[in-house]
């Protein structure tokens, strides 16, 4: 199996809800060795186990001018929150990365990763473009 490693964007706008976890899509494969990243679900499940390291960034901006408050990205294992990666504020319609990385997480095979983002704004939010990329480093 050796070397794992993926890169998985996005540049197709993804409109996220205030006060809902929401999984990121990333559907442009870029890389993907060892077929461990799905497109269709913007999910990576380890193959085998090991301490990984994943990065994820997502370019985000208020649906008005009006919007206002902040978002979080988030990395979940199996469904559930295991690493924040970044909280940025968030104002009007300008343009805002939110990006981190995660380092050191153990997996065992069959573990699934993704990225999700939580918004506490005024208004719905909006993904303009992004990435998730991961790589087991032992």
């Amino acid at each position: 199996m050796g070397f794992s490693y993926f890169l998985a964007e996005t540049t197709t706008q993804q409109r996220i809800p205030q006060n809902v976890v929401t999984t990121v899509n990333y559907p442009t494969m870029i890389y993907n060795r060892n077929n461990e990243y799905n497109v269709f679900s913007s999910e990576f499940t380890a193959t085998r186990a090991g301490v990984y390291k994943f990065c994820a960034q997502a370019k985000v901006r208020g649906i008005s001018a009006a919007t206002s408050g902040s978002a979080s990205l988030f990395l979940q294992r199996n469904a559930s929150n295991i690493r924040q990666l970044a909280v940025q504020g968030i104002q009007g319609t300008n343009c805002v990365d939110i990006n981190g990385c995660g380092t050191n997480i153990f997996l065992n095979p069959g573990d699934v990763v993704r990225v999700a983002i939580f918004a506490t704004t005024s208004q719905d939010i909006v993904i303009e473009s992004g990435y998730f990329e991961g790589a087991r480093t032992s």
